[in-house]
């Protein structure tokens, strides 16, 4: 399957397309990220929580607001962005305590990996949030601006 094509007037086609599409209905706008990684669609995947939810995980309270398995996750994740190396047996096994397998914790540790990545190349290559942000509460969108400030409209 071909994943994008331009055809002669320069418009995606393909699974690129589709995916603009998707976003231009979901979110109303194409969003900086889309253009970016439209060159290579089987890299994007999102989730997402709440605004109260996101909030207090990003604020390192995701105890208080997840389930003990996500908590922890939350944690190995974060322990993995900041320092990947400092990573120990010890803080592997306490996934395994709330029950994930050595195949979930693998599944973390790619996602982490690959949201790491991720948010790299939007930084070297310049990409600021969306102007649609602005429009985010604002204790919400403070909690989440890392890096480059979000785009003005």
């Amino acid at each position: 399957m071909t994943l994008h094509r331009h055809d002669p007037r320069g418009r995606r086609r393909g699974a690129t397309a589709d995916w603009y599409t998707a976003d231009r209905e979901r979110f109303g706008y194409l969003p900086n990220y889309t253009k970016v990684f439209g060159h290579r669609p089987a890299v994007y995947a999102e989730k997402f929580l709440g605004p109260e939810t996101t909030r207090a995980v990003a604020d390192g309270d995701a105890i208080t607001v997840l389930d003990p398995v996500d908590a922890e996750i939350v944690r190995f994740a974060t322990l993995v962005t900041r320092d990947a190396a400092a990573v120990t047996a010890k803080d592997v096994d306490r996934l395994r305590a709330v029950g994930l397998s050595d195949e979930d914790i693998l599944d973390v540790t790619l996602a982490v990996a690959a949201r790491c990545f991720f948010s790299t190349v939007l930084e070297a290559l310049g990409v600021q949030p969306d102007p649609a942000f602005q429009a985010l509460d604002p204790d919400l969108r403070a909690a989440l601006t890392v890096g480059r400030p979000i785009a003005e409209a």
